[in-house]
């Protein structure tokens, strides 16, 4: 289990800093700009692919800039889930043949919508859920775990808790057996036993357990390849490192359901990323790029028209 101290260390060592900040922006939005032109001169089928690979690359972007900015931090925080969204949205709702599984693992879907939670927005379940049990059921989702990864995958842990959450919603159940998706059984016990649970000292272990599960298997891999995520260490955003997203989205979803959920004395509580993180896109400034985008996709693919209305508040 990694400490807080060595994913500090790994920041400082690491993660990319950069002094002149006004500076990087211009740099990265033109090349954003410029990068999601070449997209849009491609045939329609590549379009929805291509615009979610080049999603990663804004995500990067506007996570250097929360991490590292002294300025107001709300305008990267909306940029950074907005973009993320988008990028599995994108991935979901990619129509045609050119992909025959999703190009975001399991593990990274987990890892953005556990984020969403975690930052109190909930609007991606209901045009996300039907599309991640469609793609179980039809193999996609199988498939893309062999992606570029180690045969066979590791057992699955933050895209289990988040889809088991949405599920237990619907009072369903996942057959991930069936499915041909290794499970980390801690995570598919914590939502049979802990996320509706009202018995604190119970809540309280499994919450403890959670959280010492996130810096088991935070992705250090510059400074040991073996905790990449194909060998089974999922959180490879940086920004999400020393941010207890998983407590806070189980806290958030709880709250949803009407229970509450008790702090616990841990130290992934105690990092600066440990605030409530809870965007106000009331007040985000659109990038320019960003509605020529949406208009471009929903164009390729009329199903997407309802991204229009996400995140206007």
């Amino acid at each position: 289990m990694a400490s807080i101290n060595e994913i500090n260390k790994y920041y400082k060592k690491y993660v990319f800093l950069k002094k002149d900040l006004n500076e990087y922006q211009k740099d990265e939005i033109d090349m954003i700009e410029s990068g999601l032109e070449d997209i849009y001169k491609e045939d329609k089928e590549k379009i929805l692919s291509y615009t979610s690979t080049d999603m990663t690359h804004v995500i990067s972007f506007y996570s250097i800039l929360y991490l590292n900015s002294k300025q107001e931090k709300n305008p990267y925080l909306c940029g950074y889930i907005a973009s993320s969204a988008l990028q599995l949205l994108l991935d979901y709702y990619n129509i045609y043949s050119i992909q025959d599984c999703f190009q975001n693992d399991l593990s990274h879907q987990g890892q953005i919508l556990l984020m969403m939670f975690a930052c109190n927005r909930f609007e991606l379940i209901e045009p996300c859920y039907p599309k991640i049990i469609e793609g179980i059921l039809n193999g996609n989702m199988c498939r893309s775990l062999r992606r570029g990864s180690v045969v066979p995958p590791k057992p699955q842990r933050l895209g289990v808790l988040a889809i088991e959450m949405m599920a237990s919603e619907r009072k369903q159940s996942i057959d991930w057996d069936n499915a041909n998706i290794p499970v980390d059984l801690f995570y598919h016990r914590f939502c049979q036993e802990a996320l509706y649970s009202t018995n604190e000292n119970e809540l309280i272990y499994w919450l403890e357990k959670l959280c010492d599960n996130h810096l088991e298997w935070v992705s250090l891999f510059l400074d040991n390849d073996k905790k990449q995520p194909a060998t089974g260490y999922e959180i490879d955003e940086d920004i999400l490192f020393l941010w207890p997203f998983e407590y806070q989205a189980v806290k958030n979803f709880r709250a949803r359901h009407g229970l509450s959920t008790p702090e616990i004395d841990h130290p992934l509580l105690k990092t600066p990323m440990a605030i409530n993180h809870f965007p106000n896109f009331a007040t985000w400034q659109k990038p320019m790029w960003y509605n020529k985008m949406v208009d471009k996709v929903i164009e390729v693919n009329p199903e997407l028209s309802f991204i229009r209305e996400l995140f206007k508040s």
